[in-house]
């Protein structure tokens, strides 16, 4: 308290508007790469969308994994570049590159869970229906002697953009084709949230911007 009282008395309010002296010009690169991250989503679907296809050659199918990979990988490095080389600020610069590597990680989960889904659809052939679980959607896989519900969002139509986006805002790096949700919307759970990260940011931009920075 004593440390905080002598630092007014000595330096006077310095919290000034956050970014006000960051140039337009960083904003505009933090906003072009973070936007960029929808076309890696994109290229990202529609890569498993032509791995679904039945009839999608061999050759295609091997040379689809290698565009998953560089798209992967784009997705972390282009970020990083231009947060490297055109953003000065730290905490401006973290943004694209934070946001690329969750994307990153999240696209990773998305390929081989769809590698698993595709592979199952492949065995559908092999499955026997049991009288009283087919009714409710389970089958069994001979082969592979486990549980498959292929009702609870078949594979390939969980490949559409609003499932796509909704992983890729959902707070998880696993992929699921579906997430337990709820009844209804939770007001009061939402905005205490939310409250609790303003009151959270707030403050560390206040011991900033007072203390740490001079």
């Amino acid at each position: 308290m004593r440390l905080a009282i002598e630092n007014f008395m000595k330096y006077g309010i310095l919290i000034t508007l956050p970014g006000r002296y960051i140039p337009i010009k960083e904003y505009l690169y933090a906003f072009v790469s973070i936007a960029g991250l929808c076309v890696n989503v994109t290229v990202s679907l529609i890569l498993e969308k032509l791995l679904a296809k039945p009839q999608t050659s061999l050759i295609v199918q091997k040379i689809i994994p290698v565009f998953h990979i560089v798209n992967i990988i784009i997705t972390v490095a282009l970020p990083s570049y231009v947060a490297y080389t055109f953003i000065l600020h730290p905490f401006l610069a973290m943004a694209p590159v934070f946001l690329g590597t969750i994307l990153a990680l999240k696209l990773i989960s998305f390929v081989l869970v769809n590698a698993d889904l595709r592979r199952e659809s492949k065995q559908r052939e092999t499955i026997v229906l049991e009288d009283e679980q087919a009714r409710i959607g389970e089958v069994k896989i001979e082969s592979e002697e486990k549980v498959f519900n292929i009702y609870a969002n078949p594979y390939p139509s969980n490949l559409n953009f609003r499932n796509m986006l909704y992983f890729w805002a959902a707070p998880t790096l696993c992929y699921q084709t579906s997430y337990p949700r709820t009844p209804r919307f939770r007001k009061k759970f939402f905005i205490k949230r939310v409250l609790e990260v303003c009151i959270s940011l707030a403050t560390i931009y206040f011991l900033t911007e007072q203390y740490a920075g001079k």
